[in-house]
């Protein structure tokens, strides 16, 4: 018999997106609905912008709906609830500057959204969230929207032996795995953008996955290529299909976890793609089934996000994607550290998960066993990726001012990634309390 003392559907945005925002309140209500547990549905701004207002028109509309309980946590409300719970978990001094600066950044940064939803849902007794990002809209199958929450509902909080042969794959886990995490993927839009390089030549695609699996063969970083970024949109919705996901495609922007984000936070890195990946990262070192369907949502880039025709957009966001490659390096020394020592990883206090102190400790020693010389091979790597495609474009500027941006600002991006490391790891470390104090808190604003 499952257990879920309450769920926070939310979206995190930064940008305009009164469509979904519609979209994602009705299927939340469709859920509160259907659901013994309560529901709350939270849309979380990141910045304090004109759009907002309009946002809550939208949400003033719903508030009339009684079975959902509506928040919108804006920039403002946000200033007023994330230092109060520090303050209330004994925080003081630098290190409550440190987390409040850290929880309330304003820079692009993807683990903030999710992060401030954990401290909502742990305020409301929730144990599990549904999230679904600003950019993407539910699929629609002979004109009515099929709801991806009507599958997280299924099965998360679920054992996973209690569906039989219903979900694919599940031989490979344990039956008595209890199901912490349900997604789904995109159609549209890749949720990483690097097809400008593909359209040049799929050699620059395969360099750019050699220098993120260093050690995969040939073969394995075509296979990448081709499954994630070349073949991934070619498969139209006929029906559920529901499987244990071997391969990593479940994206954050749909999808549903329960209790993990209680005792790990994401990355609060800025301008650093992938760090709010986290949560679900560790239930692969534990064998924890991580549950994909095919009820994707769509998914379509923002104005803003407009790297061919935008120069100064696309080196940007090349950037994020630079500081990721460091940030995986390391990561994945990190990885196989939780593997090899998988048992003093889960030696956690009754209840929890994880040991958090141990993962913490293993993420500083795997920065510490990554040399600069390494990073920074990386970053000439990609140098030489887009060097090339200047040349394959036969001029395309973008490309060169990409390439002499990573070459003259090689050590900030390093020390971006080491400092955002060390940071997390406070987080971490602080992450316990702030979870209590949001308990005993409540949510009032």
């Amino acid at each position: 018999m499952k257990s879920i003392s309450g769920r926070l559907f939310y979206i995190p945005t930064n940008r305009a997106c009164e469509s979904a925002l519609s979209s994602y309140l009705l299927e939340a209500a469709q859920l509160a609905s259907s659901q013994d547990a309560p529901v709350t549905f939270a849309l979380i701004e990141a910045v304090d912008a004109p759009h907002v207002l309009a946002h809550s028109q939208i949400l003033s509309r719903a508030v009339e709906n009684p079975a959902l309980r509506v928040i919108h946590l804006t920039a403002k409300a946000q200033d007023i609830f994330v230092p109060r719970l520090v303050e209330a978990a004994g925080f003081v001094g630098e290190t409550a500057a440190k987390l409040n600066a850290m929880l309330l950044s304003q820079d692009v940064c993807y683990g903030a959204g999710p992060n401030k939803a954990a401290l909502l849902a742990a305020a409301l007794g929730a144990d599990t969230l549904h999230r679904r990002d600003s950019d993407t809209a539910p699929i629609v199958v002979e004109g009515r929207p099929c709801y991806a929450s009507e599958l997280e509902a299924r099965y998360v909080a679920s054992n996973l032996g209690d569906f039989g042969n219903e979900i694919k794959n599940s031989d490979a886990v344990d039956p008595n795995s209890l199901i912490l995490f349900v997604g789904s993927d995109y159609s549209g839009d890749l949720p990483v953008d690097r097809m400008e390089l593909a359209e040049l030549s799929i050699e620059l695609m395969i360099e750019h996955d050699r220098l993120e699996h260093p050690g995969a063969s040939r073969e394995q970083n075509e296979e990448s290529v081709r499954s994630y970024f070349l073949e991934r949109n070619q498969e139209s919705y006929s029906g559920d299909k529901i499987e244990v996901d071997m391969t990593g495609a479940t994206e954050l922007g749909v999808s549903c976890i329960h209790r993990v984000f209680l005792q790990l936070p994401e990355m609060p890195i800025p301008n650093t793609l992938g760090c709010d990946y986290f949560q679900k990262n560790l239930l692969y070192r534990l064998d924890s089934p991580v549950i994909y369907h095919n009820r994707r949502v769509g998914h379509r880039y923002s104005p803003e996000r407009d790297t061919r025709s935008n120069g100064d957009q696309f080196v940007r966001y090349n950037l994020m994607d630079a500081r990721y490659k460091l940030l995986w390096r390391i990561w994945s020394r990190h990885n196989r550290n939780m593997e090899a020592h998988v048992d003093e990883l889960q030696n956690a206090p009754a209840g929890g998960l994880i040991d958090t102190e141990w993962y913490a400790n293993s993420f500083e020693t795997a920065a510490r066993g990554i040399s600069r010389e390494e990073l920074r091979e990386i970053v000439g790597g990609l140098v030489a990726i887009y060097r090339q495609a200047f040349e394959l474009s036969k001029g395309e500027l973008k490309f060169n001012q990409l390439a002499e941006v990573l070459t003259s600002r090689s050590e900030h991006l390093i020390e971006d990634v080491l400092t955002g490391i060390l940071d997390y790891t406070i987080l971490i470390r602080a992450w316990p309390r702030l979870i209590s104090a949001a308990r005993e808190s409540g949510y009032s604003i």
